[in-house]
This record gives structure tokens, sequence and C-alpha cells, in this order.
């Protein structure tokens, strides 16, 4: 799940925050069901812009087709994030994965899992370390649907 938040700085500055929430590790892993399905000239188009945000970040993955595969979901928050920064020029704007602990509602992920995961990530990528204007955090669970329902409706009042 995804979102983007507009920042407001005390000095009048605005800023973005691309929010990325992933449960367990599968939905981080993606499969076939999260590889790039565009074809022909898209295809050809979504390579070049993310062979050029690859570079942008020092990324040196095996082939591009790393980035097209099942990670490009990954890849694409990745290159929004350069899109951002780089082409339209807005230097605060950020990338931040925000990974649930111990979620039991499907496949509950320790800390230590999700250490894992992103490394397998970062090489499969061949990400730097770290990547620039972008980050990991951990909360200890999932929220429950009702209790974000209802925050949800508290801040619509």
């Amino acid at each position: 799940m995804g979102w983007l938040g507009v920042l407001h700085f005390p000095d009048g500055r605005r800023g973005e925050l691309l929010v990325e929430a992933k449960a367990n590790i599968p939905e981080l892993l993606g499969g076939a069901a999260t590889e790039c399905k565009a074809a022909d000239v898209s295809r050809e188009r979504i390579q070049k812009a993310l062979e050029r945000a690859a570079q942008a970040i020092g990324a040196r993955p095996p082939s591009i087709e790393a980035w097209l595969g099942p990670l490009y979901q990954t890849a694409n928050r990745l290159a929004h994030l350069y899109f951002l920064r780089e082409v339209l020029n807005r230097p605060d704007a950020w990338l931040f994965h925000i990974l649930f602990e111990d979620d039991t509602t499907f496949k509950p992920t320790t800390r230590a899992q999700w250490k894992q995961a992103l490394s397998e990530v970062d090489t499969a990528l061949g990400l730097p370390s770290p990547v620039p204007h972008a980050g990991h955090g951990a909360c200890r669970s999932a929220p429950e649907t009702s209790r974000v329902a209802s925050s949800v409706t508290a801040l619509t009042d």
C-alpha cells in the first residue's frame, strides 16, 4: 500500500513523502503479479526511466531486468523518488517504507526477518547502502481495520 504525503516546513518549504507499507515479506518481494506488465514502446520507456533512476542513485543491478521483475514495485517507487528530486527539482522528497512486525492477520514477520528480506532486495536491485533519501521503519503490528476506519472518520469530522 502506498501514499503520498505533502510536507509543510516551518520555513515555508514544501516537500513530498512517498510512503510504502508492507505487512509481510511476500508483499515486499513481490512475484509474477508485481512484475512490469507493459509491452513494446511503453516497456522501453519504463526501462529507460528505471535505468536513469538506477544510475542516479548509484545502483548497480545485475541487469535492468531485475528492476522490471518481481521487485518492480520497489524499483518504481525509487524511480518516482528520482523523478521528484531530479527531474522536477524537488529536493525535499523522500521515500519511506513502513514495515509491520508481528502482524497476525497473515504472516507475522520479525525484525530479523525484515532485515534479511531488505538485504535480499538491496542485493537483487544492486542498491547502494543506504539509498539516498530513502529509509525503512518498523512498527510492532498493523493497526486493526476498525481502528483505522474510526481514525479516518475522526479526521474528517
